[in-house]
Order: structure tokens, then C-alpha cells, then sequence
């Protein structure tokens, strides 16, 4: 299928048998500007021939893409659009073939691919650590509930650098649609950036998170990420449940606050004291209840309790879990097969998830955290 793009009051037809380059330099195949303006990258025109799809791909961050007057990292062109790039340049794109012609059966085929909520990057969420239990939220799984181990993936892979981007973006937008899709049921699905900082450095990084509450009070969390590192893509994934409320903990912490409040009325040099005690005590759940605006879940993540007993409870997690790693994993290696990536550990990797069994007893790790194991261990997998 051919693409027809029109901009600066030229016409190009684009063959599908090679990616088209847009900027600014003698080196790209669609001049967007004089030479003179920098040799600048914006946009990249990819034909996925699984899919019998042109795609558009920011190429740096100063492209800031626009698709119909809609804010677009990535986006399917499977009818006439116009493009809006950096706020200056203009272009119609239109593909050129039969028009509703049917396309392979795969993940993505059939609906256009949602994006992602791009606003969620404006309120990115902090990593607080201040080397204090009570100052601590150390990491975007602190709060979620015990680690199911057994599900972990952590794997790495060797891409050209000029590809990790766009290869990252592809995978994060493939997965939020293949689980976003309903086939999940009532699982949410969020792309979230996180940020940590120190005195000498600050880095963000993005993490696909796919949740569920069971009606036996559960809830289940899937974290995906993929992570630039060198020449490295980095693919992350790890599974966490998080039981009912502690109702025994958070008790002591109602009984500890009335005490300090009476503290506070009993006229002290010192009575300030109990005040700040009392701010120490919440808030983290006052972070809490702002970031999920849920109080009871905040309360739950500061207070976190056994998963529940019985058979119901450990189907549901584990039904979920495997169904949820399945999915996503599945959309990964499809991903990897288009782009020539090996696939081998993937493959291997779900099956391991189909064949595993998980007991109801819970170790601690030597991090510290609490972890439930399965009778099959996977372990950490990596391959270049």
C-alpha cells in the first residue's frame, strides 16, 4: 500500500517497502525546511505489513506531533489525516489502496489503537525517600501488596539506538491496547511516569499498570515497562496483590493519634510536638487518598492485610495474573517477531506461565519484602 503525503505545496507517494524520514537536513528523504535550519529529524512514515497500516512516529521531543488537532506520539494512518508537526509544519497524508480492505488477523487489527492519556505525563508521580520509614515512598510498587515472584521477567535486548524509542513507544502502545481491549474485563489500565530525584540527578520513567479488584477484596496489579539503556532495551515485568485492610495496625494508628491529640491540648512549651507527630502518622495516606482518590484503598495500602483464605481468593489472583502476563507477553513477542527480535525466551517464558501452580504459604525475600512463591520457579531471564 502506498502513502500519499502532501506538504509545502508538493506531493510525495511513499512505497512501502522502506520508512520515510521528515525534517529539516540534506539526509531526509521529506524536506520540511531549508538545510540551514539544522539537520533535524521530526517525523518517521512506517508501513507495518501485518497490519497493512502506515504509521506516524515522533522522532524527538521537540516534534510534539498533532493528528487532527489531537496531541499523537504514534498514530495509525488508515485514512486521510492532517499532521501538525512542532506547530510549523503542515501535511496530508492519505493511504492510497482499497480502502476497507480486510486486514490480517493479529492484536491490533480491526480498531485504531488508542493512545495513551499523554496529560497523565503532566502530573508525574514522585518517588519520595528521605531515608525514613515514615518519608518513604520508594518506589511506584511501594503500597501494592505482597510480590508474586514467580511472575517476574526481566529481560534485555540489543536494538540499534536510533530504533529505542520508537521501539519502546510501539511495545508500550501495542500492550495498553491488547489489554485494553476488554478481553481483561473490568481491568484498568494506566501509563504513568514516575520521577526520583537525588541532589546530583533526576530521571523519569514510564510504567504500563494494569489492575484489577477481585470481588473477594483483592487487588491485583501488573507492572510493564520498557527502558532504554545503552544500546539495551530493557523489558520489566513484575505482579503484586495486595490483600484487605489491616484492621489491627490501623487501629494502633487511631489509638496513637487520639493520644498525641490529647497531648496537643495540654498547654506546653512543647505542645507543637504531638502536632507534627500527628502530620508524621497521615500523611502518607493523605498522599494517598489524593493520588488514588479512593480513601479506602489509600487505607488499605498503608495497612495492608493477609490475601484472603479460601479458594475463591487464590483463583482469582492467580486467574487474573496469568490471563493479564499471558496477554501481554503474547503482544511483546508479536511486536519482537515484526521487528526481527528473538522470541525464544518469550515462548519459553509462557509456558512456565501456563504450567504454574501457586501454594498459599508467603516467604520474605532478602529485600526485606514479603513475596508469595509458586511450586514452578521461572526466575530472572535475560538474552541479548
Amino acid at each position: 500500500m502506498q502513502l500519499r503525503v502532501s506538504i509545502l505545496n508538493k506531493t510525495y507517494t511513499l512505497n512501502s517497502n522502506r520508512e520515510y524520514v521528515l525534517g529539516c537536513g540534506e539526509d531526509c528523504d521529506i524536506p520540511l525546511g531549508l538545510a540551514d535550519a539544522g539537520s533535524t529529524e521530526y517525523l518517521k512514515l512506517i508501513y507495518n505489513a501485518v497490519e497493512s497500516t502506515w504509521y506516524a512516529y515522533e522522532s524527538n521531543v521537540n516534534s510534539f506531533m498533532t493528528v487532527d488537532g489531537q496531541r499523537k506520539t504514534i498514530c495509525p494512518i488508515e485514512k486521510e489525516v492532517k499532521i501538525c508537526i512542532s506547530n510549523q509544519f503542515f501535511l496530508t497524508v492519505v493511504p492510497l489502496g482499497e480502502i476497507g480492505a480486510s486486514k490480517p488477523t493479529s492484536l491490533t487489527s480491526g480498531t485504531q489503537i488508542p493512545q495513551y492519556p499523554v496529560e497523565k505525563f503532566g502530573n508525574t508521580i514522585p518517588i519520595i525517600d528521605l531515608g525514613w520509614k515514615w518519608f518513604k515512598i520508594s518506589s511506584p510498587s511501594d503500597g501494592v501488596g505482597i510480590r508474586l515472584s514467580d511472575f517476574d521477567l526481566y529481560q534485555t535486548y540489543v536494538v540499534k539506538r536510533d530504533r529505542l524509542n520508537d521501539l519502546c513507544e510501539m511495545l508500550y502502545q501495542r500492550v495498553f491496547k491488547s489489554v485494553s481491549d476488554g478481553t481483561l474485563q473490568e481491568a484498568r489500565v494506566r501509563l504513568l511516569q514516575y520521577s526520583k530525584s537525588t541532589f546530583t540527578q533526576s530521571e523519569t520513567r514510564k510504567y504500563l499498570l494494569i489492575t484489577r479488584d477481585t470481588i473477594q477484596g483483592n487487588r491485583t496489579t501488573v507492572f510493564l515497562r520498557f527502558l532504554e539503556f545503552g544500546n539495551n532495551l530493557y523489558v520489566g515485568l513484575d505482579v503484586y496483590s495486595l490483600g484487605r485492610i489491616n484492621w489491627f495496625t490501623f487501629l494502633v494508628r487511631i489509638v496513637a493519634t487520639n493520644l498525641l491529640l490529647s497531648l496537643f491540648f495540654i498547654p506546653s512549651p512543647i505542645s507543637i510536638i504531638p502536632f507534627l507527630l500527628i502530620i508524621i502518622l497521615w500523611w502518607k495516606i493523605v498522599w494517598r487518598m489524593n493520588y488514588e482518590k479512593k480513601p479506602w484503598l489509600a487505607l488499605r495500602q498503608e495497612h495492608p492485610g493477609k490475601i484472603g483464605l479460601g479458594p475463591f481468593d487464590s483463583d482469582d489472583v492467580i486467574m487474573f495474573s496469568k490471563s493479564t502476563v499471558h496477554l501481554a507477553v503474547t503482544t511483546v513477542r508479536d511486536v519482537f517477531g515484526e521487528v526481527g527480535l528473538p522470541v525464544d525466551s518469550l515462548d519459553e517464558f509462557i509456558v512456565s506461565i501456563n504450567n504454574l501452580s501457586i501454594d498459599n504459604s508467603t516467604k520474605v525475600d532478602n529485600r526485606g519484602g514479603t513475596i508469595m512463591h509458586s511450586a514452578i520457579g521461572i526466575g530472572n531471564q535475560s538474552t541479548a
